[in-house]
């Protein structure tokens, strides 16, 4: 399942985000906030290369190595 939810601390790697160049995919980071607006779930990140866009619920993808192990899928270098 990719875009699990989050809690602030978890460690998330990028898959795709749209119409972003500043981050890209493979780059990990750590989920410093969570919010909620307008049925979308906006999680703030700090990411490992410096920057810090959030991710959206509802255009974003991303995954955690937890969220792959547990679903018996290969880790994610990098973490």
């Amino acid at each position: 399942m990719i875009n699990p939810k989050l809690k602030i601390g978890d460690r998330v790697v990028l898959l795709d985000m749209e119409n972003e160049e500043n981050v890209t995919p493979g780059t990990w980071g750590t989920v410093t906030r969570i919010s909620h607006v307008f049925g979308t779930t906006d999680y703030g990140v700090k990411w490992d290369d410096g920057g810090s866009l959030n991710l959206l619920s509802d255009v974003d993808k991303w995954d955690t190595n937890e969220n792959r192990v547990n679903n018996g899928r290969k880790p994610i270098k990098g973490e």
